[in-house]
């Protein structure tokens, strides 16, 4: 909030599609997917609208210092008491 970045409905409902898209599934059956991995459907929203903050705040702040993602994660990582671990 801080950061005035913001993720729109359209943008989660856009990665739901891809998702499903990606697995070839139709809307019943997704649904089914997530119920048994034990997720509903407001929870993969949430997480989908976190994992679209946190990537719209990484380029913001790539950005705003002129560095690529990975120089900034360095710069970040620095400055931050709590470490970031590569994938």
């Amino acid at each position: 909030k801080r950061e005035n970045i913001v993720v729109s409905p359209k943008d989660i409902q856009d990665r739901i599609d891809a998702v499903k898209k990606g697995m070839n599934l139709p809307d019943k059956d997704f649904e089914a997917f997530l119920q048994s991995h034990a997720m509903s459907m407001d929870n993969l929203k949430k997480r989908i609208e976190n994992e679209l903050l946190i990537t719209k705040l990484v380029e913001k702040g790539a950005a705003q210092n002129g560095a690529n993602r990975d120089e900034w994660f360095r710069q970040l990582n620095a400055r931050a008491k709590v470490k970031t671990f590569p994938k």
